[in-house]
């Protein structure tokens, strides 16, 4: 963050301390584990935590001051009482933001928006200063959070809007005003929240109510609700069509026939950009990420950057942490982790890399282990997504499908119904259960896929399966 005058965050928030301020501040910070010197320090309150505790820490190790729900009678540094200092954070960031003409791209989807994020800030940040928000800073304190550590230096922006309800990705698009709006895809994650998949399609359409006249919007054309998020554009903003498929209406389009595999899983495939022809190939495995690297090179579009530099920045990223990682175990597996969430389309697709990964090549019939946990947040829609993910299982070559949790059964249950020779299974309650028994049930060098939603805690999995034991 620049540094400004105290006097600033007066102005932004509409108020003054007892004792006026004097001086600048160098950021915004939540955490006295950060560094805490010469910032202005924002306690937060959450249902297990509260910053209001640690104000005296931030004044002993050097804030300049702290914006706070209740006034604390011991700090000598000036105090900004506001009545939620979660929605100041958001005020903060707003005001800050707009302290800067540059293009910032707002990106938003059911599945896919972590990599597509990452895939945008590769590829830009080859050729531009740019400022990536970091992990999963998606949310109502992260995208503030990220805003505000814009510099001059900065050229562009990508932040990742993630939501748990209707108007919060609209609340994020308030603060961040990007001018490119980019939808990944319209899946089922959140449905319990939101009651419908069409539901979900207008939450994440807020991000495109929300660009300026001449900003950009970029949209799946494949999507079932590409008609939907059209209609929620606003008038005069450019649409960039962009998918997996032959439609020559799509500005950017990767041919579906054109998609191969090495033996790592990477792909590589043709992808047309405003008529032209180029050659991708891939450092991550997956064949989602052919859609997510296409969404990236649309963004390359739209800022009329180079295309053979952007391929080549892309094809040097090595895919999300968490998700899809390959690592190779000393235990002698080859493990997928991807465990940082799950919703049935992605599950779908992790199964079919797994299969290509697990064949290698080798006359098998059945390869690969699928140790698979609960889809949460999916309400009503739960049952039909393990279902579906169980016909996928049906379709498989895996050796044996390993489920945690009692609604993941359901994609077991579901795989039996087949005629079809089936794999092994087991079944653990919950992760520790199944990082506890998991080594007894495998073979040397299997290829073994980790994935179930972030509530499950997949990862302590992916810990004895790297040989670390389950304290990781």
């Amino acid at each position: 963050m620049n540094s400004l005058p105290l006097s600033w965050l007066s102005e932004v928030l509409n108020n003054s301390p007892q004792n006026t301020p004097n001086g600048g501040f160098t950021g915004i910070c939540t955490d006295t584990r950060q560094p805490v010197a010469g910032a202005v320090f924002l306690a937060l309150q959450g249902e297990n935590s509260d910053g209001h505790r640690f104000l005296k820490t931030a004044e002993e190790k050097g804030a300049v001051g702290a914006v706070v729900v209740e006034r604390n009678a011991e700090l000598t540094i000036p105090q900004w009482v506001v009545p939620d200092t979660r929605l100041a954070l958001g005020e903060i960031a707003r005001e800050y933001r707009r302290r800067f003409r540059l293009p910032v791209i707002g990106v938003t989807g059911s599945v896919g928006k972590t990599s597509t994020k990452e895939m945008i800030g590769a590829m830009l940040g080859a050729v531009l200063p740019t400022l990536v928000s970091p992990k999963n800073y998606n949310n109502e304190i992260g995208v503030p959070q990220s805003l505000l550590q814009l510099t001059p230096e900065h050229r562009v922006a990508v932040l990742e809007m993630g939501m748990r309800g209707m108007g919060q990705i609209e609340y994020l698009a308030r603060i961040a005003q990007p001018t490119i709006g980019l939808i990944t895809q319209i899946g089922v994650t959140h449905i319990e929240l939101i009651g419908s998949q069409e539901g979900i399609a207008l939450a994440k359409s807020e991000l495109l109510t929300q660009l300026p006249p001449d900003g950009t919007a970029i949209l799946p054309i494949t999507s079932p609700y590409a008609d939907l998020l059209e209609e929620r554009t606003p008038q005069g903003t450019h649409i960039i069509w962009y998918g997996v498929t032959d439609d020559e209406n799509a500005n950017v389009r990767a041919l579906p026939d054109s998609i191969r595999f090495d033996e790592g899983g990477k792909p590589s495939f043709n992808v047309v950009i405003d008529g032209a022809d180029y050659s991708v190939s891939l450092n991550a495995v997956g064949a989602h990420n052919v859609h997510n690297a296409t969404a990236a090179l649309a963004v390359a579009f739209a800022l009329v950057l180079d295309y053979e530099d952007a391929i080549a920045a892309l094809q040097l990223w090595e895919g999300a942490e968490g998700r899809m990682t390959v690592r190779d175990s000393p235990l002698g597996y080859r493990v997928l982790d991807d465990c940082y969430n799950a919703a049935p389309e992605s599950m779908t697709a992790s199964l079919a890399t797994l299969d290509r990964l697990a064949w290698r090549g080798r006359l098998l019939t059945r390869s690969g282990v699928a140790i698979l946990g609960d889809m949460r947040e999916l309400g009503a829609f739960a049952e039909e997504a393990h279902k579906q993910v169980g016909r996928a299982v049906q379709e498989s070559q895996i050796r044996l499908l390993v489920t945690v949790g009692a609604l993941a059964e359901g994609i077991a249950e579901e795989a039996r119904r087949s005629e079809k020779p089936l794999p092994a299974f087991a079944h653990f309650p919950n992760s520790e259960a199944c990082a506890a028994g998991i080594l007894t049930l495998l073979n040397e060098e299997e290829t073994i896929l980790v994935k179930g939603s972030r509530a499950m805690e997949m990862e302590s999995i992916v810990s004895v399966l790297m040989g670390k034991g389950s304290e990781g």
